[in-house]
C-alpha cells in the first residue's frame, strides 16, 4: 500500500491531467481510468479524426458558410497498467487551468473552454490552427497532429469573426453570417479518442464500458440572431394636368408578423404641402418579417389609385430595404382647406353673393 500511495503521489505531482468527458463538455481529472477488463485498451498510435457535426438550429443551406479551425491544446500519453492517457499541456497554454470549479463543485468547463479561446485568439497574437477551414459534416483525419485535448473554434468566411468579451462575465465567441441569420459559437474542447455513449448523450474517457473510438464526433453548438432589414413606404400624390396638387395629411397603419407573432404595429403619416411625393423609412425589422401596409386615410380630396385597395404587402430581406408605393389622384378641385366669401354692398347694406365657377 506504501508503495501505490507513493506512485500516486508522484502521478499526481506531474503537469499531466487525466481525460474525462461528461455531458457535453468535457471533465478532466488528475488521475482517471481503471485497469481495462471490458473494452480494448486505448491505442495512442491509432488514426484519429474529428468530424464537426453542424447544430440543430442549423439552416441546411448556410453549411458552406462555416468553416472550422482545430487547436490543439495538450498531447495525450499512456499511463501504464490503466486504460487511460494523461494531457500534458502545450507550451502556447501551459497558463490554463484546467481544474477550475463552479459554484456546483463541477469542472467549470464553459470557462476553461473561454480560457482556452481566449489563448488561441489573443487579440494581436493569433495562434496558429493545427487545421484550418474545415467543412462541416466531414471526418479530418488528425493522425499527423496526434491525439490529445482539441479546441474546436467555428467561424464564418470573413475575417472579422472574432467577438471579444465586452464586460467582465462575457465569453469569447465566434461569428458566421448566414443567408438570413448569424450564428454565434462559443469555442469547444474534445478530447480524442473519445468514449461517447450514444444512448446517454454523455462522454467519459474513463468509462470502459464503451469502446475507445478514434473517429470523434462534435456536436456544434450555436444561437442564432435574425438578421434585420428596414422597408420603405413611398408616397406620390397625382393632380390632373394644370392643376396643382393640394396639401393633406395622409395616414398609414403598418403590421409586422413574424414566425406568425406581431413584432412591429403602428400609424405613421406623412404630411404634404406642395410636394408631389415622400416616404417614411422603419429600420430593422426581423428579416423574413412580412409586413402589411394599410392606408387607412388617403388625404382629403384624394382617392387611392395604384394600388386601388390601398393595401400592400411585402417580406423584409436580411440587411435590405424593400420599397412599397401607393399612388393617391386628386379628385376634387373644391378643396376644403379654406373658405371664400364675396358682400356686395347694395340698398345700404352688405349682401353675401356667390362667386363665378372658375
Amino acid at each position: 500500500m506504501k508503495l501505490l500511495r507513493k506512485r500516486m503521489t508522484r502521478m499526481m505531482n506531474k503537469p499531466k491531467v487525466m481525460a474525462l468527458i461528461v455531458l457535453s463538455a468535457l471533465v478532466l481529472s488528475l488521475f482517471a481510468g481503471s485497469y481495462f477488463t471490458k473494452a480494448k485498451a486505448v491505442d495512442l498510435s491509432s488514426k484519429i479524426s474529428l468530424t464537426v457535426k453542424m447544430p440543430q438550429n442549423f439552416t441546411a443551406s448556410d453549411k458552406d458558410r462555416v468553416l472550422i479551425d482545430i487547436y490543439k491544446i495538450a498531447d495525450a500519453e499512456p499511463v501504464s497498467g490503466y486504460d487511460t492517457y494523461s494531457l500534458t499541456l502545450l507550451d502556447a497554454y501551459k497558463s490554463l487551468d484546467l481544474t477550475k470549479t463552479n459554484k456546483t463543485g463541477s469542472t467549470d468547463w464553459e470557462t476553461i473552454s473561454a480560457d482556452a479561446a481566449n489563448i488561441a485568439l489573443k487579440k494581436g497574437a493569433l495562434q496558429t490552427p493545427d487545421v484550418k477551414g474545415v467543412a462541416l459534416e466531414t471526418a479530418e483525419d488528425l493522425t499527423t497532429v496526434g491525439p490529445g485535448l482539441f479546441l474546436v473554434v467555428a467561424h464564418g468566411t470573413d475575417s472579422d469573426y472574432i467577438r471579444y468579451p465586452e464586460k467582465e462575465g462575457d465569453l469569447i465567441e465566434t461569428i458566421a453570417s448566414g443567408e438570413k441569420v448569424y450564428y454565434h459559437f462559443n469555442p469547444q474542447l474534445i478530447c480524442i479518442p473519445d468514449r461517447f455513449d450514444e444512448a446517454t448523450g454523455t462522454s467519459n474517457t474513463a468509462n470502459n464500458n464503451i469502446p475507445w473510438q478514434y473517429d470523434a464526433v462534435l456536436n456544434l453548438k450555436a444561437s442564432v440572431e435574425q438578421k434585420l432589414g428596414d422597408v420603405q413606404i413611398v408616397k406620390k400624390l397625382i393632380a390632373p394636368e394644370g392643376v396643382q396638387v393640394k396639401p393633406c395629411t395622409v395616414i398609414f397603419n403598418v403590421v409586422g408578423v413574424f414566425n406568425g407573432q406581431t413584432v412591429y404595429e403602428k400609424e405613421h403619416a406623412i404630411n404634404f404641402n406642395g410636394n408631389s411625393s415622400d416616404s417614411i423609412l422603419i429600420k430593422d425589422l426581423p428579416c423574413d418579417t412580412i409586413v402589411t401596409v394599410t392606408e387607412v386615410y388617403p388625404g382629403a380630396g384624394y382617392a387611392p389609385t395604384n394600388p386601388s385597395t390601398g393595401v400592400l404587402v411585402g417580406t423584409i430581406g436580411p440587411e435590405t430595404t424593400i420599397t412599397l408605393s401607393f399612388e393617391n389622384t386628386l379628385k376634387t378641385r373644391i378643396f376644403g382647406v379654406g373658405i371664400i366669401n364675396h358682400f356686395e354692398y347694395k340698398n345700404s347694406e352688405w349682401q353675401l353673393t356667390t362667386p363665378d365657377k372658375d
